[in-house]
């Protein structure tokens, strides 16, 4: 039995006693295409526990939907991504503990369209188990040595000052302002975004590179500290932004200057919502 089957039927009978023991509402998984590729699905009791399944293509953030479904006991799939997200929105007041029931997969990377390698993120992933659990499969989480992300950024930061601003030009110029990554992130859950704001007017109905950039550097800083990397944003992009560049640069600007990573420890408040004296102050003083 592959490891595939094995996950799927553990999280079937994980799901049955949600149902039974646990008293949920309903859960959110995967459920397989004809193409053997998953899709989200919400089950909503014991008899549809067998639509649930897994396999290396569930490559969409299911916390992403629990917003959908506020004041329900919910039970959810889980692998590192989608468990260090529960726990952001956890720690950021949108979802309460209690009211989850979290199946935990540790992740043995997620499979790109072509479903030939592993994606980039997958490939520089340091915590794919989920931090928070009530079950969990009894699988090897995936190992990976090194940060595949983390090189191609060097590589970037590397270029010149012009090579980089030619490249960033690039980027915003393929943006078309869709606002897929947006609607693919858990983290993006404001009721009102400042992009559909008309008074006062952030940015234009035309697509610029000038607003362009505003969207796109607004909302990285917007996760800074609440990133969990798991590159739904990317995947959603229809043009191929390199939205993993920017993410994965802010989110290991984050870690280099604050010490911080996002969704590991329910608790535990942002980079952002604390101040700490010794916080380096480059603002001001240049960076060190």
């Amino acid at each position: 039995m592959n490891n595939d089957k094995l996950i799927t039927e553990e999280i079937r009978e994980f799901g049955r006693k949600a149902f039974k023991e646990e008293n949920v509402e309903i859960i959110i998984g995967y459920e397989s295409l004809n193409d053997n590729s998953l899709k989200p699905a919400v089950i909503y009791n014991e008899n549809e526990v067998n639509k649930l399944t897994w396999n290396q293509t569930a490559s969409f953030n299911l916390a992403t939907l629990l917003r959908k479904f506020k004041g329900k006991k919910t039970g959810i799939i889980a692998n590192g991504c989608i468990g260090r997200s529960l726990v952001v929105l956890i720690n950021e007041g949108q979802i309460k503990r209690e009211n989850l029931v979290i199946i935990g997969v540790p992740c043995q990377g997620i499979l790109n369209e072509n479903n030939e390698e592993l994606y980039e993120n997958c490939m520089s992933c340091k915590y794919p188990s989920p931090p928070i659990f009530d079950y969990i499969a009894q699988v090897e989480p995936l190992k990976v040595q090194g940060d595949t992300l983390g090189e191609r950024i060097e590589k970037i930061e590397a270029m010149s000052e012009s090579e980089k601003l030619s490249y960033f030009k690039e980027q915003m110029n393929k943006c078309i302002r869709c606002y897929a990554c947006r609607q693919a992130c858990p983290m993006c859950y404001c009721e009102t975004c400042f992009v559909d704001i008309n008074s006062p007017k952030w940015l234009s109905k035309e697509v610029t590179n000038e607003d362009n950039t505003i969207w796109n550097i607004t909302r990285i800083y917007h996760l800074a500290g609440r990133c969990v990397e798991c590159g739904a944003c990317s995947r959603a992009c229809p043009e191929g932004l390199d939205l993993m560049y920017l993410i994965g640069k802010m989110n290991r600007d984050t870690k280099r200057l604050f010490g911080f990573e996002a969704g590991l420890k329910i608790g535990t408040k942002g980079n952002l919502e604390t101040f700490n004296p010794n916080d380096p102050d480059f603002f001001w003083k240049g960076e060190s």
